[in-house]
């Protein structure tokens, strides 16, 4: 359903029920022209002040200007994108490697039978692994609902993708597996394979 109004508005945020939100979309407002980076950073500020330090949700914000987003990570976004800057990595890597425009669009396609790159905690039978091994827990299973590969992994801060040697060490509670597959992977029955 929507809610009309100002969505720097505290009043208009607690009447979107935002504080229950999982996760809250910020748009550019192109009618604000050079301004429209500063209109989000005043939502992500009215949304974290109306949520509370206890119940924040996941905020992605849109930036025009790439200047702005260490204040929209600052006033609150979780995560910020820049979709110009997108546009122009896509159409670098199209004139360097004819056809990657194909891989993109399908990783950021929605569809049922999409693949899709997930991000969920490390599960506790993987805690230890080297990154080798337990891309290697993913790969026998290769049944619809069940492929995924293993392609990365953030700690912390930090994102590796197709970590090299021991580059991520061995993986740590508090990890997160980002994982290539076209559902949600279940992880709560994995089993890591029997030792040789």
């Amino acid at each position: 359903y929507i809610v009309k109004g100002d969505p720097a508005n505290e009043v208009i945020l607690r009447r979107a029920k935002v504080a229950h939100a999982h996760s809250v979309v910020i748009l550019a407002d192109e009618r604000q022209a050079q301004h429209a980076d500063g209109k989000t950073i005043v939502c992500c500020i009215a949304i974290t002040h109306v949520c509370g330090p206890e119940r924040q949700p996941n905020i992605v914000a849109e930036c025009q200007d790439a200047k702005y987003r260490l204040h929209m990570r600052q006033a609150g976004a979780d995560e910020v994108i820049s979709a110009a800057d997108f546009g122009v990595r896509l159409l670098a890597r199209a004139a360097l490697f004819h056809g990657m425009t194909r891989v993109y669009q399908e990783l950021l396609s929605v569809r049922r039978d999409a693949n899709e790159m997930y991000l969920v905690p490390v599960p506790a039978p993987l805690v230890g692994m080297d990154f080798v091994a337990a891309a290697n827990v993913f790969l026998p299973d290769r049944t619809p609902l069940k492929a995924c590969l293993l392609i990365g992994l953030y700690r912390g801060a930090t994102m590796m993708l197709n970590p090299v040697g021991g580059e991520a060490g061995p993986l740590r509670e508090g990890d997160e597996l980002i994982l290539l597959s076209q559902t949600l992977p279940d992880l709560s029955r994995l089993q890591p394979p029997a030792p040789a």
